[in-house]
């Protein structure tokens, strides 16, 4: 009996491995897709803003090695807290020279958490993209 106990857990553990994989090789798969949607969509000399998964405001070129980051004093402050400020911090970045803002799945929340960025969004620039991985948002204007 203590033989089947052990191979049910081993079982067990086996199978919590296995889902576990199968999980990060979708995130992987989906990560390899975003970027590609991205590479397309986004001209090479563009800055775009990039929302995080917790919320902060990244401006980017598409040289990963020359961020710039709305902070505060040096520090990430959190995300912001309220429409006003969001759509504050998004306009800096967008006179900063952000063509466009990008927010990928993880950070969806972002959206519905500052509706009234999302509306602001919607009502001034454009939606080039819009499925399960991003919404690219060009913030160009119509």
């Amino acid at each position: 009996m203590e033989i089947l106990r052990h191979a049910g857990e081993e079982l067990a553990a086996a199978s919590a491995d296995l889902e576990a994989a199968v999980t990060e090789v979708r995130r992987l798969e989906r990560l390899r897709l975003a970027a590609q949607e991205l590479e397309a969509a986004i001209p090479p000399e563009s800055n775009f803003i990039l929302v995080n998964e917790e919320g902060s405001t990244t401006l980017l070129r598409r040289d990963p090695r020359l961020p710039v980051s709305l902070e505060c004093d040096g520090q990430y402050s959190g995300p912001p807290p309220n429409d006003d400020t969001a759509i504050r911090e998004v306009e800096q970045l967008r006179l900063a020279g952000a063509r466009f803002l990008v927010v990928a799945w993880p950070a969806f929340w972002w959206l519905d958490c500052y509706s009234g960025l999302q509306q602001h969004l919607r009502s001034r620039f454009r939606c080039l993209l819009e499925n399960e991985r991003l919404v690219l948002f060009d913030l160009s204007g119509r």
